[in-house]
This record gives C-alpha cells, structure tokens and sequence, in this order.
C-alpha cells in the first residue's frame, strides 16, 4: 500500500475535515465520532477545530493538541 502525505486541510462544519493529497487525492475525515474521547475531547472547541493545519507527515492543531495520522483517513 503506497503513503501519501496531506498537502492542504480545511476545516468543514460539523467537525469534518478535507484533507488533499500529494497524489491530489481529496477525502473527507469526520472527526465527530471521536470527540467523546479523551485524546480529541478538547477539538470540541470550534474555534480551535477550525485551526487545523498540515505538518510534514500528519493533520495537527496548534499546541499540545491531536494530530491524525493519514493512514487513518
């Protein structure tokens, strides 16, 4: 199975995220059902949410906060 890596994130309403591909490859992450657990439950914060962005190999948030790892997307 090939990797590859987020190029551009974008905050969706009703906590989703589109992630693009460096293969230009576009998915939708729904990152909702994750909230109720510990590791994400600070995401329910929209503002916060909305500050998604992309570093070298995963989607993050500024801070001490989750990152997504592609393969889960």
């Amino acid at each position: 199975m090939e990797s590859y890596y987020p190029v551009h994130v974008e905050a969706l309403p009703d906590y989703k995220l589109r992630i693009t591909f460096d293969n230009n490859e576009r998915r939708e992450f729904d990152v909702k059902p994750y909230l109720s657990d510990a590791y994400f439950s600070s995401l329910k914060n929209v503002s916060l949410f909305r500050m998604v962005r992309i570093n070298p190999i995963t989607v993050e948030w500024p801070g001490r906060y989750p990152q997504i790892v592609p393969k889960k997307v």
